[in-house]
């Protein structure tokens, strides 16, 4: 059943409710966005997004684990030596990123 067919459904629209507010939580509206700005930063943008992982390069690979970890915003990152083998660009990105 689907809530435009049963909008009195109070437990489809409470179910909506609480994935609506996940979403927002998330800031999930925007993650096209982040996507398109991380992969800018650490110069993956290139890339096609549907290759297979083991198909990169390891320092894409390196970039693209660093990419998921920043798309998930934690409170706290511990990077053990992040900017060995990356350019002054990316390196300001990184640094940017983590600060904000």
């Amino acid at each position: 059943m689907q809530l435009a067919d049963n909008p009195s459904n109070a437990e489809l629209s409470s179910t909506y409710d609480d994935v609506l507010a996940q979403l927002t939580q998330h800031d999930s509206w925007s993650l096209e966005a982040r996507i398109s700005d991380i992969a800018h930063g650490l110069q993956l943008d290139m890339l096609d997004f549907s290759r297979p992982m083991l198909s990169l390069s390891p320092g894409q690979q390196a970039r693209a684990e660093m990419a998921a970890i920043l798309l998930q915003r934690p409170e706290a990152l511990i990077l053990d030596e992040p900017t060995n083998h990356i350019d002054a660009q990316t390196r300001e990105f990184l640094i940017e990123t983590v600060s904000s």
